[in-house]
């Protein structure tokens, strides 16, 4: 029997032949003649038996351990730059990822916000709050003398002649 490159091969006691099996998925054999296969490691993976090397996961995607024979998606709110990834990055504050197997975040809006690391959508800011640049991590209180309307505003409006808003963060002016 021929040595096959991506197989692991035992001698066959009393015969002087050898007995090969092809390595199967997640594994690999990259020289002839050995003994046992190899795992593939993590970030690569072999999706069919008999491979001779494994493949690097592509970019949005990994593997976290070895073996594997297919790579994962980066989970909502992370992503995955570059390949042979074993382990996705969070996506910053201000940023998002709302679906799977992404390779970059996407900044916030105008309106919107996410606070913490690895958000999978932006929130509006609320009454009395607005955001006025993309990519921020939080809403800023409305000042004294101004307001904002419902939600995912973008900038306060100065109360009119004769109202007045005393305090931050107001969702209307009251009359003088």
């Amino acid at each position: 029997m021929p040595l096959l490159k991506s197989a692991a091969c035992l001698p066959i006691i009393g015969t002087g032949s050898l007995s090969c099996s092809l390595c199967g998925a997640g594994l690999f054999s990259s020289n002839s003649g050995i003994s046992s296969c190899a795992q593939c490691s993590s970030g690569s993976f072999s999706s069919e038996s008999g491979v001779s090397s494994c493949f690097s996961c592509e970019m949005g995607t990994y593997t976290s351990s070895q073996g594997q024979w297919v790579c994962s998606g980066c989970s909502p709110g992370s992503y995955g730059v570059g390949t042979g990834l074993s382990a996705c990055f969070k996506c910053g504050m201000g940023s998002f990822t709302s679906g799977t197997g992404l390779s970059a975040c996407k900044t916030c809006a105008s309106g919107l916000y996410a606070s913490s690391p690895g958000s999978s959508a932006c929130w509006q800011c609320g009454p009395g709050t607005f955001k006025n640049g993309n990519g921020m991590s939080a809403c800023i209180m409305c000042s004294p003398g101004s307001f904002a309307r419902g939600t995912g505003n973008s900038a306060c409006s100065n109360c009119n002649t004769g109202s007045f808003a005393s305090s931050t963060g107001q969702s209307s002016c009251s009359e003088c």
